[in-house]
């Protein structure tokens, strides 16, 4: 065997053996990351499901990658509606001559079986013995229609990148709402400074109206979302990261009419018509305001003398 022969020799055996050693060490790897116990490999399964959940509570893009530019549309930035001042909410005046035409209503204004006027019903409350002064019970529910925007926290998880982002869900529904007779005064006379949300928010169950609305999404920092392919909901996931989803925004959209509704007054229904708008708004307000009906009884007496 010549020297060139045996040095071919060597080298090929030489190859063999890191060949094998080579192995060797990729299959022992293998069955450490990999192990053969069922349990050991559902640790590990959830392990690596957790860290692609949350693993975006560290570790996500910011306005400055060229990541965040390409799914960001920053044209288009959440803001709600501009909402009314509710604190800038006055009771309106009554005035002399808005309580000598009550009155005059009010000696002529039946209730609901005809067989009271309202005025007898104010003065003898007054001036009994055990005197009811004003009660006024109105309708314990009433339902609206309102325009709603509903906020889901959650999180976008895409193939490429990883970031925060939110749902607006906007659509109209109609509640059943309970309002008591100073509520009402305010809905009859300003219903854009009267803050439905907490009416709204406090309510169990949105109506099935909900899964029928307007949906958008945005990222962390308000601008749209816009994924690189197909719809913006394919990317969503809509398990909180540590946001509630929330209610923010409630514009009621229709009038609440009092019209054919009944309005216990000192234990007797009376109903009101749309003309009478103002003599109910002026009998309310008498209910929680004693000065009021002071003028009003004092308005009476001059009637009666």
């Amino acid at each position: 065997m010549d020297f060139f022969t045996s040095i071919i020799i060597v080298i090929v055996i030489t190859i063999l053996i890191l060949w094998l050693l080579s192995r060797n060490t990729k299959e022992h790897k293998s069955v450490e990351d990999f192990p053969n116990d069922a349990h050991a490999q559902i640790k590990q399964l959830e392990k690596e499901t957790r860290n692609k959940w949350w693993g975006i509570a560290t570790s996500h893009l910011s306005e400055s990658d060229d990541e965040y530019a390409l799914i960001s549309n920053k044209e288009n930035v959440f803001k709600l509606p501009k909402t009314q001042d509710y604190s800038s909410y006055e009771e309106p005046l009554i005035n002399n001559e808005r309580l000598k035409k009550f009155t005059e209503w009010a000696k002529n204004k039946k209730s609901y079986m005809g067989s009271s006027k309202l005025f007898d019903l104010i003065d003898s409350g007054y001036k009994s013995k055990y005197p009811t002064i004003l009660e006024v019970e109105v309708p314990h529910l009433l339902s609206a229609n309102f325009y709603l925007i509903y906020k889901t926290g959650g999180a976008y998880f895409c193939e490429d990148f990883n970031a925060y982002g939110f749902e607006i869900n906007r659509f109209k529904t109609t509640e059943t709402i309970a309002l008591n007779a100073e509520d009402y005064v305010k809905v009859l006379t300003k219903p854009n400074l009267f803050d439905w949300l907490d009416y709204i928010d406090n309510l169990d169950n949105f109506s099935e109206d909900m899964a029928y609305g307007d949906f958008s999404y945005f990222l962390k920092d308000s601008t749209e979302f816009i994924p690189k392919t197909g719809e913006a909901y394919d990317y969503f996931d809509s398990l909180p990261l540590g946001e509630e989803s929330i209610l923010l925004y409630c514009e009621l959209i229709s009038k609440i009419s009092y019209i054919d509704e009944i309005f216990l007054i000192n234990d007797e229904e009376f109903t009101f018509l749309k003309k009478e708008k103002d003599h109910l708004i002026t009998l309310l307000m008498a209910s929680y305001k004693p000065s009021l009906l002071k003028a009003i009884m004092e308005e009476i007496d001059n009637k009666i003398s």
